[in-house]
C-alpha cells in the first residue's frame, strides 16, 4: 500500500458498515489508516460539509463519480484486508497537493 493510493476496504461503524473507497495515508505495524471517500455532500450539516475535500480529478483517481475525501476523522483497519487487492486508482498530483493544503488551512 502507497500512500495516496485508493483501495475498497469494509469500514464499520456503530453495529453496521460497507465496502468503500478509502485513501491510504500510511501503514504502520499491520493497521491501514485512511480517510473514507463518500459520494453524499449535499445532505450533511456545514460542519461536516467544510472538512470534506472535493476530489477535482475523480475519474483520473479511479472513482465512479464526483467524490470527497472525509477528513474528519482518520480510520484504522488491519492492513491485510485490502492489501490482498490492487488500488482502485490514486490521487492526482493535484489533488494531493490540494488536499495537503485543504488540510492545513482548516481552523
Amino acid at each position: 500500500m502507497k500512500k495516496y493510493e485508493i483501495y475498497i476496504a469494509y469500514v464499520a461503524w456503530e453495529g453496521n458498515g460497507k465496502n468503500r473507497p478509502v485513501l491510504c495515508l500510511k501503514t504502520d505495524r499491520g493497521l491501514a489508516y485512511a480517510y473514507k471517500i463518500t459520494t453524499k455532500f449535499d445532505n450533511k450539516n456545514f460542519a461536516v460539509r467544510k472538512r470534506y475535500y472535493k476530489i477535482k480529478y475523480w475519474k483520473k483517481a479511479g472513482l465512479n463519480q464526483q467524490s470527497y475525501i472525509d477528513t474528519n476523522n482518520i480510520i484504522s483497519f488491519s492492513a491485510a484486508e485490502i492489501e490482498s487487492r490492487p488500488p482502485i486508482g490514486k490521487l492526482t498530483e493535484y489533488d494531493k497537493k490540494a488536499l495537503l493544503d485543504f488540510i492545513q488551512n482548516d481552523t
